[in-house]
C-alpha cells in the first residue's frame, strides 16, 4: 500500500492503519476466518488464480497473499461499529439507479465504495459521529443580507483554511480557546490546533465536521484516583441551513458558537450573532402528543410507549415509578392509570419510551414555569429516521430536541 493510500484511511478514515497492518499475523487470520462465502466471492472477484477453488482453499489463497488485500483487510475495520443504515444511505445516493453490484451486505457495500468513490468512506465516518451526539439549536439574530454567492458555493475547504488561518494570526499573541494548546509540549507539532475535516451538502443543510487533534483530558486508572493527562481528539459539527439562518452545533458551546460565527460573518461579510432556540411546547399540545401514544395500540403500526416513568402523588420528587410494557396487548396508558398516572399532571412525567419506526427513542420531558420542553435520546437511529422523527414531532406542535 502506497503512503497516499495509508494516509487515507489514518486522517480521513480515522483508523489506525500503520498499526493495524504492522500487527501479527494471529490479526489477519482471524480476520480471513470472520469472512463469509459471499465476501470471499467479492474480495477475490477478478483473480484468476482463485478462479474455482473451494471455500477452504479460498481461505488458504487470502491467507498466503495477505499482502495482496491490505485495502480489504483496513475496510473490514473501518467496517466494525459503521451503522447498517447510514451505510446504505450513502452506498445508494453514490451509486443511485446504477450500483456496480447488488447486494445488502455491509462490508461489502463499503468495499465498492472504496473501490469506486472512497471519499464516501469519509462521509460514513463523519455521520457517523453526528447520529450519536446531540445537538443545539441557534438562530441568527442579526439582520440577513442578501450574500453575493451561495453557501453552497462558499463551503469549501479551502475557504474554512483561510477562516481558520485569519483566526489562528489574530490570536497567535492570545490564543483563544478556540486555539489553545493544553500544554507547551503538546504532541504531534505538525497537526494544526483545529482544522475542517468534511464538508458535506444535502438538499436542505451544510454539514462542517472540525477537529480539534489535540485536547487535553485527564485519565484515571482503574480502581485508582490516579492519572495523568492525555490527548485526544475533540469533534466540532455545524449544520448549517442554506440561508445560514439557522445552525445545529454539536459540540462544547463556545468554541461551536464562535466557528458558527465566523463562517457567517465571512459568507454575508457582516458580523453575525447566533442565539439559542428553545423550543416551548404548551401544555395542552404535550397532553395531546403523550396521549396518543399512550393509548396507541401496538397493532397499528404507529409510534407508541411501551415504558413510561413518573412521580406518583405525594411521592418525594427524587421517587420515580416505572412501568415497562415491551410486549403489549393492550395500551400502556390503561396500566399507567391504575398506578395513578394522570395526564393532567404532566409535571411529574419524566420519561416514556417509545417505538418509533422499529426504533426505541427516549423521550424526556422537562417543566419550564407554564411550558415544557421536550427532548429525545437514540443510539440507532440513521439521520433519515432521524428527520422523519423531528417531522412527527412538528405534526403534534412538539419540537423534539436531541439530548
Amino acid at each position: 500500500m502506497n503512503e497516499q493510500e495509508l494516509q487515507f484511511f489514518e486522517n480521513n478514515c480515522e483508523l489506525p492503519a500503520k498499526e493495524l497492518l504492522e500487527g501479527p499475523q494471529e490479526d489477519r487470520t482471524k480476520w480471513v476466518r470472520s469472512l463469509k462465502p459471499h465476501q470471499f466471492a467479492y474480495i477475490l472477484a477478478g483473480k484468476t488464480d482463485a478462479k474455482n477453488l473451494s471455500f477452504q482453499e479460498q481461505k488458504q489463497f487470502l491467507l498466503s497473499h495477505c499482502e495482496d488485500f491490505q485495502e480489504e483487510y483496513l475496510v473490514s475495520h473501518f467496517a466494525s461499529g459503521k451503522s447498517q443504515a447510514l451505510v446504505k444511505n450513502i452506498f445508494d445516493s453514490t451509486f443511485g439507479d446504477q450500483p456496480p453490484l447488488v447486494t445488502s451486505d455491509r462490508l461489502i457495500q463499503l468495499m465498492a465504495l472504496y473501490r469506486f468513490q472512497k471519499e464516501s468512506l469519509q462521509s460514513i465516518q463523519s455521520f457517523q459521529k453526528l447520529q450519536r451526539r446531540g445537538s443545539k439549536l441557534y438562530k441568527l439574530v442579526t439582520e440577513n443580507p442578501k450574500p453575493e454567492q451561495s453557501f453552497e458555493d462558499f463551503a469549501t475547504l479551502e475557504t474554512m483554511e483561510k477562516i481558520l488561518g485569519s483566526l489562528h494570526q489574530k490570536n497567535s499573541k492570545e490564543p483563544s480557546d478556540l486555539f489553545a494548546e493544553s500544554q507547551p509540549s503538546a504532541p504531534s507539532p505538525d497537526l494544526p490546533l483545529l482544522y475542517c475535516q468534511h464538508i458535506a451538502k444535502t438538499d436542505h443543510s451544510i454539514f462542517f465536521f472540525f477537529r480539534k487533534p489535540r485536547e487535553r483530558v485527564f485519565v484515571t486508572k482503574p480502581q485508582s484516583s490516579i492519572g495523568d493527562h492525555r490527548y485526544k481528539p475533540t469533534d466540532i459539527i455545524l449544520k448549517f441551513s442554506r440561508s445560514c439562518e439557522h445552525v445545529s452545533i454539536t459540540s462544547y458551546a463556545t468554541i461551536g458558537v464562535l466557528l458558527a460565527e465566523k463562517i457567517a460573518s465571512a459568507f454575508l461579510k457582516i458580523p453575525v450573532q447566533y442565539r439559542p432556540v428553545t423550543h416551548f411546547v404548551s401544555f395542552e399540545t404535550l397532553k395531546a402528543f403523550v396521549q396518543s401514544l399512550l393509548y396507541q395500540p401496538p397493532q397499528d403500526h404507529k409510534p407508541y410507549a411501551f415504558d413510561i416513568q413518573f412521580k406518583p402523588p405525594n411521592a418525594c420528587e427524587d421517587v420515580l415509578l416505572k412501568i415497562s410494557m415491551p410486549l403489549l396487548d393492550f395500551c400502556l396508558g390503561d396500566l399507567a392509570k391504575k398506578y395513578e398516572f394522570s395526564l393532567e399532571r404532566l409535571e411529574d412525567l419524566k420519561e416514556l419510551t417509545i417505538l418509533f419506526e422499529s426504533q426505541k427513542v427516549t423521550l424526556l420531558f422537562h417543566q419550564q414555569g407554564k411550558h415544557f420542553v421536550v427532548f429525545f435520546t437514540s443510539k440507532a437511529l440513521s439521520f433519515e429516521t432521524r428527520s422523519r422523527l423531528y417531522q412527527w414531532g412538528e405534526n403534534f406542535g412538539v419540537s423534539l430536541l436531541q439530548k
